[in-house]
């Protein structure tokens, strides 16, 4: 269950400390319910999650652990405020391949967690704008792309886009966006591969 994207990256008691101080109730999804292997391993998805998501941001994540998650669960009027700082490196640049990892990273970590929807199609997306980044900053320092950077490109737009219209409606503005930027990037890479 996710109401809000930030508990995509918040661990199973902390999400349970907010869903009661803001809904009024405690989930009991597979997720959430801390009586089997799911919720370990998907607060372990999470933390993941988070720290990627807040990596490419450059920025650190949220410290929610102030007084502490488990006195979160019974202190409804603790302060639901993390403190987020400037990563010390700042953010990615989006043409670097560690940018590109943590962008397929991520939507592959929130497909497994079943965190399906349009920031998966976000991710899937970001990472391949950044691989387009990526050949514009080759072309600049005169360098050859990798040999299936062009293939991933495709991949990427094609999978965010089977994403995106799963969740939007044929004529809706962001589905033309996804389709009309699809068919730009499927332009340039059939008119660069011809040369």
């Amino acid at each position: 269950m996710c109401y809000n994207e930030n508990f995509f990256y918040m661990t199973t008691n902390l999400r349970k400390a907010l869903q009661k101080h803001i809904y009024g109730f405690i989930c009991d999804c597979k997720a959430c319910d801390t009586s089997n292997d799911f919720s370990r391993i998907s607060d372990e998805r999470r933390t993941l999650i988070g720290h990627l998501y807040f990596r490419l941001a450059g920025m650190t994540k949220p410290d929610f652990d102030l007084p502490g998650a488990e006195e979160a669960e019974t202190n409804s009027t603790m302060p639901l405020i993390g403190r987020i700082a400037a990563h010390p490196h700042g953010p990615l640049a989006v043409w670097s391949d560690e940018a590109v990892e943590h962008q397929i990273g991520l939507a592959e970590l929130l497909r497994e967690e079943g965190l399906l929807g349009l920031s998966v199609a976000d991710h899937y997306n970001g990472a391949a704008r950044s691989l387009c980044e990526q050949l514009v900053e080759y072309a600049r320092c005169g360098r050859p792309p990798q040999r299936n950077t062009f293939h991933q490109i495709l991949k990427w737009k094609r999978l965010a886009l089977t994403i995106m219209a799963t969740y939007k409606t044929h004529g809706s503005p962001m589905l033309q966006a996804y389709h009309y930027d699809l068919s730009i990037v499927e332009y340039c890479v059939e008119t660069i591969r011809r040369k």
